[in-house]
């Protein structure tokens, strides 16, 4: 593997309490470099990992019992468009990418989502 001179590194964190059960109640992040609190909480995260000896992806994903379902459906749509401009940005496929967002705009009809889009 050679991803060229590495002149630094930063590190993030993940935090995830959990209870007797193993359920996520509690969420966090922190990273060296950002201008946040230290450790910022949140309800749900989504991490997509490309395994290179794999060729395939690997993914975390949680939430606690206080993400509610709208803030779920919230998500999974700003995601998708998130992943529309990535797609673009990487590869250029400005049509694929459109795509994906006239379907990001028929998913927020379907889930009949009022507020909290991408901005």
């Amino acid at each position: 593997m050679s991803a060229g001179n590495i002149d630094r590194e930063s590190d993030i964190h993940l935090h995830v309490g959990l209870d007797k059960d193993n359920n996520p109640i509690s969420l966090s992040w922190t990273a060296d470099e950002g201008e946040m609190e230290p450790r910022r909480e949140v309800k749900a995260m989504m991490l997509t990992l490309w395994d290179m000896k794999e060729n395939n992806t690997m993914r975390i994903d949680l939430w606690n019992k206080d993400f509610m379902v709208e803030e779920m459906r919230t998500m999974v749509y700003q995601n998708l468009l998130s992943l529309a401009d990535v797609l673009q940005r990487a590869t250029q496929d400005e049509e694929a990418a459109e795509e994906m967002r006239r379907f990001g705009g028929r998913l927020a009809e379907l889930l009949e989502l009022t507020g909290g889009s991408k901005s």
